[in-house]
């Protein structure tokens, strides 16, 4: 079903997820502009996430709501009355601005509710995985096998936007890549190529064992002769500091907290980066950088989407989120279940290996081909 809608009429993308759902978001925010030019997109997504669409020519305005179901701040914290006065603002806001479409990108009863019927927009599109079908003004069918990508460009379909799937890209400034190749020769001194950045968090059933992270950053060092960066996000920063710590800051240095949008720029002017499937993953992809990505319970197939010459790691002892090993599900220790440590780091460094020995880093402009899956 095709809904009548204006072309240059007002949209509000709904974006409250995680940060590599938000940078996958990025492929629905092109397509619609691609098709309506002159539509005027605003983004309602999550403070952390902001970095994602900063500097980005198809976002016209960005709306932030620290939602006490995805904040990483203490719940208490998200229940005190600043939190709710934040999001009245926010319904008084969309209401005033009486959007023609409103498209909540996860499918989420309490987005719907919130920032869809309260707001009572010309036409409310998302999935009602949660609830809330009959809220909406067309039925999407929802297919937990598409890729998360096509889930989101799916919801434009009644849009009559259909046959295009733009790959996930954030918008960087010279004076930020400049920056970030400065930190980077300030930190190694005398760089060469290749940089190397190993990224050892993620979820304790995603993570890979440290000592299998230490053992290629040992290997890669001798190799190039020049320390591997680390990075982590501030919940894991103490994975950057003990693997650093195993290794020797000869062999691996640790590029320190930084903000997400100093990161996302680092990540630019590397050439190789190894993580587990967690945001920093769909960060490189779409800045253009390669990727070496190890998958566990997660399905490459479904989340994964690296640039020309990248590649996935699949474990050979792969459960899934939906029926996890009962070792995962429970972890005894700091590295969960059979799934990630059974990816051996032979592999992970043949995988890198062969990466990098596909040439220099590449843009990603426009559409892209995604690596290989082992």
């Amino acid at each position: 079903m095709h809904l009548s809608v204006l072309s240059g009429g007002k949209y509000l993308f709904v974006v409250l997820d995680h940060l590599g759902d938000a940078v996958m978001s990025s492929s629905a925010i092109v397509a619609l502009k691609s098709s309506f030019p002159d539509c005027a997109l605003t983004v309602l997504t999550r403070p952390v996430n902001v970095p994602v669409f900063q500097n980005n020519p198809y976002v016209d305005d960005i709306m932030t709501d620290d939602a006490p179901w995805w904040s990483d701040r203490p719940v208490w914290d998200c229940l005190q009355p600043a939190y709710w006065w934040n999001l009245l603002r926010n319904v008084s806001r969309i209401r005033r601005e009486k959007y023609d479409v409103i498209v909540d990108l996860r499918g989420d009863l309490r987005h719907l509710v919130l920032f869809g019927t309260a707001t009572n927009p010309g036409v409310l599109l998302g999935y009602g995985k949660t609830g809330g079908e009959s809220l909406l003004s067309t039925h999407v069918p929802y297919d937990p096998c598409m890729h998360e990508i096509d889930k989101k460009l799916a919801l434009l379909h009644p849009l009559g936007i259909t046959g295009i799937r733009p790959s996930p890209k954030i918008w960087l400034l010279p004076e930020e890549l400049e920056n970030a190749t400065q930190f980077v020769g300030h930190l190694l001194g005398d760089t060469r190529s290749p940089l190397i950045l190993l990224d050892p968090g993620g979820k304790p059933v995603q993570r890979w064992p440290l000592e299998h992270f230490s053992s290629i950053a040992n290997v890669l060092h001798q190799r190039y002769r020049q320390p591997v960066l680390v990075s982590a996000a501030p919940a894991y920063s103490h994975l950057a500091e003990d693997l650093v710590r195993n290794t020797g800051r000869n062999v691996a240095l640790y590029i320190g907290k930084v903000t997400i949008r100093d990161l996302i720029a680092l990540v630019a002017v590397c050439d190789l980066l190894i993580s587990s499937d967690t945001g920093i993953a769909h960060i490189a992809s779409a800045v253009g950088t390669r990727t070496v990505t190890l998958f566990g319970p997660t399905n490459p197939s479904k989340f994964w989407k690296g640039v020309i010459g990248s590649c996935a790691v699949k474990s050979p002892e792969s459960c899934n989120m939906a029926n996890l090993h009962e070792t995962c599900f429970k972890p005894s220790g700091p590295v969960p279940g059979i799934c990630m440590p059974a990816i051996t780091p032979e592999k992970v460094l043949n995988a890198a290996l062969e990466t990098l020995n596909k040439g220099n880093r590449i843009e990603q402009i426009g559409h892209c081909k995604a690596g290989s899956i082992l």
